[in-house]
């Protein structure tokens, strides 16, 4: 009976999952994944044109960050107006409304969009092959990826919590800057030579560290130097694996918490 139960959960969380990957399809995310990579292609090209010396090293610095960012803003919008549309469209409503959990829906959502994260970032970063090694290039894709998914783990947990697109693209967005820039941040109030030792300056320093323990430190991830030559080591590896997992669970279960509450 368990096993059966658990089947029946999986099917259910499936076809959650394959849904939403139907309304991306729909949606022509695809296309304008070739057309974002085909104009990111274009504009380093030109980046390229304007190298005297290093061209493939400034292509690739110039490449892979806009990659990333236009990877990181797409997912963000694509997961916050699907699930706000279901919700004005009284679809979440209708499909909580059977027998189906709240966690299975949520949990099918988030799959969901991870799968078309993963395959957006997939298809912008296929020119960069033309310029980095296979290998280098496996890594710097995988940690894109798991940027994304983060990406779609806060964006659900907004769109659950708020129910407005620019507030929650607003946080998504902002939480993500300030995770890759946090290190800099606090290096720069720890460690710049005008930094006097008074009370408000030590508080500001305690501060910013004590915020950095919370945000993942993503300037660790989907470095650009991975692709010219500075291979990540595998302690670094696993500290972005296991940080950017830990948001993620983070995130599913706030926006759990809050379905529950708000559906109660």
């Amino acid at each position: 009976m368990a096993d059966a139960t658990t089947a029946a959960r999986f099917r259910r969380v499936r076809a959650i999952a394959a849904f939403t990957l139907i309304e991306a399809r729909r949606t022509r995310l695809v296309w304008a994944a070739l057309l974002l990579s085909a104009v990111l292609l274009a504009f380093s090209l030109f980046a390229r044109s304007l190298a005297l010396t290093e061209s493939d090293r400034l292509q690739v610095a110039f490449l892979a960050p806009a990659i990333r960012i236009c990877a990181v803003f797409v997912t963000c919008l694509h997961a916050l107006s699907s699930m706000l549309r279901e919700s004005q469209d009284k679809v979440t409503d209708l499909l909580l409304s059977v027998d189906l959990e709240r966690g299975e829906y949520l949990l099918g959502k988030l799959l969901g969009y991870m799968s078309v994260a993963s395959v957006f970032a997939l298809v912008l970063a296929v020119p960069l092959l033309a310029w980095t090694a296979p290998g280098p290039w496996l890594t710097w894709i995988a940690s894109l990826v798991l940027e994304c998914w983060m990406v779609s783990a806060a964006a659900v947990f907004c769109a659950v919590t708020w129910s407005h697109l620019m507030v929650g693209t607003a946080f998504v967005l902002g939480l993500y800057l300030l995770s890759r820039s946090m290190a800099a941040i606090v290096l720069i109030a720890t460690a710049s030579p005008f930094r006097t030792d008074d009370w408000s300056m030590t508080l500001l320093a305690d501060a910013l560290r004590a915020m950095s323990w919370l945000l993942p430190d993503l300037s660790m991830a989907t470095r650009t130097a991975w692709l010219v030559g500075q291979a990540p080591g595998a302690q670094e590896l696993w500290v972005v694996v296991g940080q950017t997992l830990v948001a993620i669970v983070v995130f599913a279960a706030a926006g759990l918490t809050d379905l529950y509450r708000r559906n109660a």
